[in-house]
């Protein structure tokens, strides 16, 4: 996998609000999709990722570089959707 490259600070701020709000997500990567509840995020020296809690309670870590769009399926919603643009300011 290429290198981890900070997002934007706009893209960021949906990722949170998404955990916050616990919302049922669709997450476009850019090598496939994932669906699932928006927990949380963390950080190590891999870079930054969004954990996705899948409807089998297991957990799945996406790399926050590697996302397109994040659609929320919840119907109480502050968004629907957002598609990430490339990097123009790092937070």
């Amino acid at each position: 996998m290429k290198p981890y490259v900070p997002i934007g600070c706009a893209d960021y701020e949906y990722i949170e609000l998404a955990c916050m709000d616990r919302y049922q997500v669709e997450v476009v990567k850019h090598d496939g999709l994932i669906r699932g509840l928006a927990v949380t995020t963390e950080t190590n020296n891999t870079g930054e990722y969004l954990i996705i809690q899948l409807d089998n309670n297991k957990r799945e870590a996406v790399r926050v570089d590697r996302i397109k769009q994040i659609i929320v399926l919840s119907e109480e919603r502050r968004f629907e959707e957002r598609t990430f643009e490339p990097l123009v300011e790092v937070c």
